[in-house]
This record gives C-alpha cells, structure tokens and sequence, in this order.
C-alpha cells in the first residue's frame, strides 16, 4: 500500500558519514540536530582522525592541535565549539604563539606579548627597526574583536560592524610569510619568518597576524588531555544525540544510482544503505578510490594529480628527559 503524501514527509531520512574525524563528527551532530539519523563508519578504533594524540612512559603527544581557536566564550568560534561538546573544557595558554630555531642555536620566539615581542626582534636585528615596527603594528587590529568569528559566522550587521578594521587588514592578504620574511636584512629573520606557519612558506601574512591576535585575546590555547580527549567529548556528544559511531568499519565504496550515492560497501562486503552519504575522507581518496573516478570533472582531476612542486612541511619532533631531584 503507498505511503500517504503526508507521512513521506514524515519519515525521518538517514545519512551516512565516512570517516570519525572532526568534520564526519560536525556533519552526524547537525544531521541529528536537524531531524536526520546518522550513522558514521570509521576505520581506526578511535574518534578524531588527524585530530589524535598518543601516550608514551607517561607523557602525551600531540601532532594535531597547536592554535586551537575558539577557546575564550568572547568569540563566536567558541560557541560552534559548544554547539560541538567540546567546550567549555579545561585549557592551558601560552605566552608565545611559536618559535624557531636555527641550527646554530639561535631562537626567535614570537611572543604573543608585543612590548616583549618588540625587544626581543630589536636585539635579534636592531638595523630592521622599521620592518619590526610595521610587524608589530600589523598584529594589533586583530586584538581590537573577534573580526574572524563577525566575518565568517556573524549576520549582516556584525560584518558591517567588522569594515572598519577590515581596511586595515585587507593588504595583509596578499604577501606571503616568505614575502614578508625577505624584507628583513638579518639573514636568521629572512629564513625564519617563513616558518612561523607550521613552514608554509607561501601561506598569506593576515593567517599569522590572525592567530597572533587571538592568541593576545587568550582565545588560542591548549586543551588538557590533548587532542584524544577533545575528540572524544565530541564523540560523546554525537552519540547523546542518538548518533552512532561504527569504529573498525573500513569503507571500501560508495554505492551509486543513478548518479548519485545511494550507500557504501564495507570491507567485510557488507552494505548499507542510506538517503544520503556524506565523505569525510581524503578528497583524493574519496574521488579515486571509493567512487572509483567515476564522476571526475575536469577541474577535479586536475586537483586529483599529484603536486608538481616539492612542498617543506613542518616536522614533529618531541623530546623529553627524565627530571632532576635535589637533595
């Protein structure tokens, strides 16, 4: 018999999410808070996929989180965080915003404080004064309010309440870290200044002036227990939902008609099926292997084809040392 017209709207549609990550986490709590059911399949045994950390003889490491936006209830960052179940939550701050070192053992701190940063540039360089200047005074419209959370989550009226700095920034979106780091003529600040954004050379100043401000805003910081617990209290939160996780459930291919995804195959050969299937996935991995390259444009295979260029990632390097006891 055919379901009346009325309760075809009624039913509750469901969703598949690929992949425990933040993103697969944020989709299955909005679908569950719109009135969808969720169901997410993750490979590994844990929530968070990047966003992981690890423990070893008693000390956490932590490869994911390291300007964790969004922790001072100020900002609107911090309210998607709490929408999240992930804050409010214990947080550690920092006095600095990153730091390199060369390998002669000359350090640049980038102190969040601008007086102490200001002195430290000075005796690290004293001829690029100005440039240090013009740096310094960069920083400050980004501790005059929350300009990314007005800009990107705020309505019409905080954007508009947001122009005035804009202006101020908006040159700032041009030159590149490695731009900005050849106007110093300190050979040590040249080759530093690059780095400051986890080594991406090319990445526009404004990210680094950003992060610098919020950072002053005490709005960056660490969450206690790392990158395993932040992930996991949103996981908690999904599941009280009514969401649920399937964890040691690789997907091996999204199911198609008719053009468009209609479910997934599990590694076991095992299928399910749902109204709409979401990728959290690697892009590259979404596209090539689990649709098979089946519905690639020409703009997507373009961004399917390895890079041509060699890219100098950042490396994680953790040490630690046994403390010394005084008698």
């Amino acid at each position: 018999m055919p379901i009346p017209e009325r309760s075809r709207f009624s039913v509750m549609k469901s969703i598949i999410i690929i992949g425990a990550g933040m993103g697969g986490m944020a989709a299955g709590i909005y679908g569950q808070l719109n009135g969808f059911s969720t169901n997410i399949f993750e490979m590994h045994s844990l929530p968070g996929g990047q966003c992981a950390s690890w423990q070893c003889k008693g000390y956490t490491f932590d490869a994911c989180i390291h300007h964790l936006m969004g922790c001072s209830p100020e900002t609107r960052i911090n309210s998607l965080w709490r929408e999240l179940g992930a804050m409010p939550r214990e947080l550690a701050n920092t006095n600095e915003c990153t730091a390199v070192l060369s390998p002669e053992g000359k350090i640049f701190i980038d102190y969040y404080d601008l007086g102490k940063l200001r002195d430290h540039l000075t005796v690290l360089a004293p001829a690029d004064h100005d440039i240090i200047n013009t740096y310094i005074e960069a920083i400050k419209p980004f501790t005059a309010g929350d300009i990314w959370g007005d800009l990107i989550l705020g309505g019409p009226a905080d954007v508009v309440r947001a122009l005035p700095n804009m202006a101020k920034i908006f040159k700032w979106f041009k030159p590149t870290m490695a731009e900005y780091g050849s106007r110093f003529s300190d050979p040590f600040l040249r080759r530093a200044f690059p780095l400051l954004v986890y080594s991406m050379k090319e990445a526009p100043v404004i990210f680094h002036l950003a992060r610098h401000g919020y950072g002053m805003m005490q709005d960056i910081a660490w969450p206690i227990g790392a990158s395993v617990a932040f992930s996991r209290s949103i996981a908690e939160h999904y599941e009280s939902l009514g969401g649920k996780v399937h964890y040691r459930s690789r997907v091996e291919k999204i199911l198609t008609r008719n053009g468009r995804a209609v479910g997934i195959r599990l590694a076991d050969g095992s299928e399910e099926f749902a109204d709409y299937v979401i990728s959290n996935a690697d892009g590259r991995k979404t596209l090539l292997e689990l649709l098979e390259g089946r519905f690639l444009t020409e703009q997507l295979r373009d961004y399917c084809q390895p890079p041509q260029d060699e890219t100098n990632w950042a490396v994680h390097v953790f040490s630690w040392r046994k403390p010394r006891h005084f008698n």
